[in-house]
């Protein structure tokens, strides 16, 4: 009898340590309220981004589409390391950011670094509801070596006028060609540099060059800057009202004044808001002026 009643204590036990395994089992498996859920990116690039020829490290690269640029966001940021790689993941966001459907439209991205265009990358692959198509894109970025950097006053330079600030459209608009009440990723349309020079000698430091357009009521301003050392000029024409053209059939000259004096002017064939990725173009100009300082 107590042979029988042990083994029935027994089974019992074997029978509670069993019950009590399985719940922790599945209370282990269960996400409870407080457990993340793990998210996976849609798309990450990763490669090297170069100034010329020379892998550029420390530089930060923003990603946009011609939707998140309209809706004045961004759809993913990455920084490059050593040896110039970077990794950029693209958020998981439609239709801002990614296709959610393959029947949906291939999407274009624009890398921008410092304002100006690095690269483009068409996808036709991923779609945000297909988890299977998601993608790793090795993809290498390179930057135009611009030897002049005027974005602060050189010592003594004059103070500027104020850069023209014109509202764009609202945000969360979805018209492509539409410019934004923000933008985020500080692309400009069109860089410009180069030497400058007036009375035949070179520009001095701290000169202020401004681009302008023609409206048909006098000059606009799209942009203004400064001569830096040994002569160089640099100057942005910003993503506003009037200053980029809409459709790549428009026509527009820009105009380059020093001290009311036109030094050079430029007639762009090449960026339009309707070609997205062709925003943050760097030329470089030679600029002459007759008047002495």
């Amino acid at each position: 009898m107590t042979t029988v009643c042990s083994f029935i204590r027994s089974r019992r036990a074997i029978t509670v340590l069993v019950a009590a395994g399985a719940a922790l089992l599945i209370a282990g498996s269960a996400p409870g309220p407080a457990q993340a859920q793990a998210t996976i990116a849609p798309m990450i690039f990763t490669g090297i981004l170069r100034v010329g020829a020379t892998p550029q490290s420390g530089a930060i690269i923003v990603a946009i589409t011609a939707e998140s640029f309209a809706q004045g966001i961004t759809c993913g940021t990455g920084y490059s390391g050593a040896g110039g790689r970077y990794r950029l993941e693209i958020a998981a966001v439609a239709p801002a950011c990614v296709r959610q459907t393959h029947e949906d439209a291939y999407f274009s991205y624009l890398f921008v670094s410092n304002g100006v265009s690095v690269g483009a990358f068409m996808d036709r692959v991923v779609a945000l509801d297909d988890p299977a198509s998601y993608r790793v894109h090795v993809h290498d970025l390179q930057m135009e070596d611009v030897p002049v950097d005027v974005e602060e006053a050189p010592p003594g330079a004059p103070s500027l006028p104020r850069e023209p600030q014109e509202p764009g459209s609202s945000r969360g608009i979805t018209r492509p060609g539409a410019i934004p009440a923000a933008n985020p990723s500080g692309v400009v349309a069109h860089r410009f540099w180069g030497p400058l020079r007036l009375a035949g000698k070179k520009a001095s430091e701290g000169t202020i060059v401004e681009v302008a357009v023609d409206n048909g009521s006098g000059l606009r301003t799209c942009g203004r800057g400064y001569v830096g050392a040994g002569g160089l000029f640099l100057v942005d024409v910003k993503v506003i009202p009037g200053c980029v053209r809409t459709w790549p059939e428009e026509e527009m000259t820009y105009i380059f004044v020093v001290a009311g004096e036109k030094v050079g002017s430029y007639y762009d064939r090449w960026v339009s808001l309707r070609s997205f990725t062709s925003l943050g173009h760097v030329r470089k100009l030679n600029l002459s002026g007759k008047v002495g300082q």
